[in-house]
């Protein structure tokens, strides 16, 4: 794959995010979802597309606003601003409708136009001090 393709793959995969629809076809069936400062990785397409479709529908009304791809021909690294309204049970903290708006660093790894991995840095501290403003 060229750079180009794999940045392609990663932008639709966001956007398939944000419309909540279809993350599946995106990934391969033993992709790994790792996210800094939770226990365990999450493995199998359908479970990663259960837990971040949780992460984006269910804790959260959200999106990904893309700031910048950079890809090569093996993966991506992206800088994001996750944006949602807290409407679901998030950390043991009940839906508070409160916005929150915390940078995203969401990093994959791209093989044969599907992503194998994706590993997500973001502070969960501020999003919590956000939830509690």
């Amino acid at each position: 794959m060229t750079a180009e393709q794999v940045r392609d793959t990663v932008r639709s995969y966001l956007e398939a995010v944000g419309s909540r629809d279809g993350l599946e076809r995106f990934l391969v069936e033993d992709v790994t979802l790792t996210v800094a400062g939770v226990p365990g990785p999450v493995r199998g397409a359908g479970a990663v597309a259960r837990a971040v479709l949780h992460h984006y529908a269910v804790e959260f009304d959200a999106r990904a606003e893309v700031v910048r791809i950079v890809a090569d021909p093996r993966g991506a690294g992206t800088e994001l601003l996750f944006v949602g309204t807290h409407v679901g049970d998030y950390a043991g903290i009940a839906p508070t409708g409160r916005e929150v708006r915390v940078p995203l660093s969401m990093f994959f790894d791209v093989e044969d136009g599907r992503i194998t991995a994706i590993r997500i840095y973001y502070s969960f501290e501020q999003v919590l001090e956000q939830l509690r403003a």
